[in-house]
């Protein structure tokens, strides 16, 4: 009977040292992609078509009924505006023009997202040259934002001040601008 025991210790030793074994073999072979990516550079062309094909989907999009998950709709089609701003190359050929869509997509679904709204709101007025749209989405979401709504990252207040920046600086509009001022503080 003692001989069993540490054979069965021994056995079990064995069988952890595999399935780790074999975790890392696993992972390996699953990051080796990663590792050494084999990258293909596309042509201005393919990424005018990508472009094209993504406007054709975020117009489906726009058409959809959110069926009661307006906020995960949201957070999907943030996630998506992340790959398209982040994808660098793309955009060197492309450009930002479908920015308004995806915040037009987001304040829609849900206009108390703070976080993504200020980010694609710099997106649209900076990177896509189009402030009032930026402005037009904003007032959108400050319609449906409470004052007192908790946001992970940014408070609401920034809203009221993005939209006055976006219209002093790049609209040219004082007035409004200054009527913000009071809001965002």
């Amino acid at each position: 009977m003692n001989s069993t025991l540490p054979q069965q210790q021994l056995g079990k030793m064995i069988g952890t040292i595999a399935i780790i074994a074999l975790s890392l073999t696993g992972v390996i072979w699953l990051q080796k992609s990663l590792i050494s990516p084999e990258k293909k550079a596309l042509t201005p062309e393919e990424y005018e078509k990508q472009q094209q094909l993504e406007q054709i989907q975020l117009n489906v999009y726009k058409s959809l009924p959110s069926l009661g998950y307006g906020n995960l709709l949201a957070d999907w089609f943030y996630l998506k505006f992340v790959q398209y701003f982040g994808d660098g190359e793309a955009r060197q050929y492309t450009g930002y023009p479908l920015s308004p869509d995806y915040f037009q997509l987001v304040v829609d679904n849900d206009p108390r997202f703070v976080d993504a709204n200020l980010r694609i709101a710099v997106s649209t007025s900076l990177f896509a040259g189009l402030p009032h749209k930026s402005v037009e989405f904003l007032e959108e979401s400050l319609k449906h934002t409470p004052p007192k709504v908790t946001s992970p990252v940014y408070p609401p207040y920034y809203l009221w001040i993005y939209k006055g920046v976006d219209e002093l600086l790049f609209l040219g509009d004082v007035e409004a601008a200054k009527k913000l001022k009071y809001h965002g503080c």
